[in-house]
């Protein structure tokens, strides 16, 4: 009886998530010439999607969206694929999601927001080819 009220009391003091876009999957797709391309499903359109750089390091926030299910937390290893992005994840940060990509070096990382015909939102997020040493 106790670990129930513990549970209540639990969910009661939970911060709230975003009720609105939710993450349904991502991934990466590497093409021909070597650029390569993240892509984020969501249910609807987020709020603000904002880009900051620091470094080799990007981040996308997408604000009030939500991560969804667990498994779009694990990281994208992406080093032994030969190409610019070693490495993707999205973090739950309150109201938002920040996709935080690790790269090999500074490049220019552009990405667009395009909505299907069902609601749905898919947001791409294009990576130049590796440029050899």
């Amino acid at each position: 009886m106790a670990f129930v009220g513990a549970a209540i009391c639990a969910a009661v003091s939970a911060p709230a998530r975003a009720a609105g876009a939710r993450v349904s999957f991502f991934g990466f797709t590497q093409f021909g010439d070597g650029s390569c391309r993240l892509f984020v499903h969501l249910t609807q359109s987020p709020g603000n999607v904002s880009k900051s750089a620091n470094g080799s390091e990007v981040t996308l926030r997408l604000e009030d969206t939500d991560v969804g299910v667990r498994n779009n937390k694990n990281p994208l290893a992406l080093e032994h694929f030969g190409v610019i992005l070693l490495r993707a994840q999205l973090f739950q940060r309150e109201n938002a999601v920040e996709l935080v990509m690790k790269l090999r070096s500074e490049v220019e990382v552009t990405h667009s927001v395009q909505r299907r015909g069902d609601g749905e939102v898919m947001i791409l997020i294009d990576l130049p080819a590796l440029t050899p040493r």
